[in-house]
């Protein structure tokens, strides 16, 4: 609700042209439907997070847990624990050998907070991430397409990486210096698709 109380942001909720000075596409996999796109190295890796209810011992985890696995605080009564990287999985459906790898890889991260939790009642769900052959982001200009940009292939690590790319597109929209090095910028660079 902050963001959209801004007076140069709109927020339109039906498929419907608009005027724009440049346009970003931030669409995940569905990128590849833009015909500029449309050929870029780019798969969807499915994956699976438990939503694993809180206990009074856990609710009292403060922040956030990486490494094997994730673990966040207790959001609504349940710890969000994760996630599986499948490739060449089309399998939409919860599967209980999942939450039991995220359960195993959580407690390589921090066995003292995953036991704590309550793991009879566990629910979750299953999406899939954007990821290119090469395994970096795609952030930039979409090649051959003036005022059209590129945010994608986040991957596994989309909540790490999501607000880096996001200033480096801002910067490199605005020709602001950049959040990273040159070098870095080139690496995720969608130019990168054309040389393949």
């Amino acid at each position: 609700q902050h963001v959209l109380s801004h007076p140069n942001i709109t927020l339109i909720t039906a498929d419907q042209p608009i005027a724009a000075d440049i346009t970003v596409l931030a669409t995940a996999g569905a990128i590849v439907k833009h015909p500029a796109c449309a050929t870029w190295p780019l798969d969807e890796v499915r994956g699976q997070i438990s939503l694993v209810k809180a206990t009074d011992q856990s609710q009292g985890l403060s922040h956030a847990i990486n490494g094997p696995g994730y673990i966040t605080p207790a959001i609504d009564g349940f710890h969000v624990v994760g996630a599986t990287h499948d490739r060449d999985d089309n399998d939409p459906s919860v599967r209980e050998a999942d939450h039991l790898r995220n359960r195993e890889n959580a407690q390589r991260s921090d066995a003292t907070w995953t036991n704590a939790m309550d793991w009879t009642h566990v629910t979750g769900r299953t999406r899939w991430r954007c990821n290119a052959r090469d395994r970096m982001p795609a952030v930039g200009a979409v090649p051959g397409t003036p005022n059209l940009y590129a945010i994608t292939g986040l991957t596994s690590h989309g909540a790490l990486s999501a607000p880096l790319a996001s200033e480096l597109l801002a910067d490199l929209i605005g020709n602001t210096p950049l959040p990273c090095s040159t070098r870095a910028a080139r690496s995720v660079d969608p130019i990168r698709f054309l040389k393949n």
